[in-house]
């Protein structure tokens, strides 16, 4: 799935310093308190994502009732990972530089779970820890593949996974 860095850029991290907090989701995070849609919030994402109908970002997590009041027919898909491994990824990504120990970056992910949790009782979602895929097999995305609409194809999602990649 191709980043929409136009999203991020011109949407996703405004909004989050308008609230006050981190744009890259680090420190400090925005409060669970409700907001209203911003004017033009759903025009702007959709100008941004052009024809795709889909937008993956960690993000979100902050501020997904924004998310769901402005597009309340969204599916969502939550990808779950341990937040020690979490953590531990943290540690060696340059970028995520706020938190120095494993032990703070596992709180900051626990933050995230948190909010989450939050948006798995309010919306229509389903959920999928990926190491599944990579490290077992691909039959765990078929609960994703579905709910999503598509028809099951093990060979088509097989080709997708690119093992090498994943650094957990």
């Amino acid at each position: 799935m191709r980043e929409h860095t136009g999203v991020r850029e011109r949407v996703v991290k405004p909004y989050l310093c308008s609230l006050g907090a981190d744009p890259l989701g680090q420190h400090p995070l925005p409060d669970s308190e409700a907001r209203p849609v911003p004017e033009g919030f759903a025009e702007k994402v959709r100008k941004e994502l052009g024809s795709a109908n889909v937008y993956k970002e960690a993000k979100i997590a902050l501020m997904w009732p924004i998310w769901a009041a402005a597009f309340p027919d969204a599916r969502w898909v939550i990808c779950w990972r341990d937040r020690w491994d979490v953590a531990a990824s943290c540690m060696r990504a340059r970028f995520m530089a706020h938190y120095t120990t494993e032990e703070e970056w596992a709180e900051w992910a626990r933050q995230y779970h948190i909010r989450l949790e939050s948006l798995q009782q309010a919306c229509d979602c389903v959920d999928i820890w990926p190491h599944e895929a990579i490290t077992d097999d691909v039959e765990a995305y078929r609960p994703v593949v579905e709910y999503c609409g598509l028809e099951w194809d093990r060979e088509a999602v097989q080709r997708v996974i690119r093992r090498s990649d994943w650094h957990a």
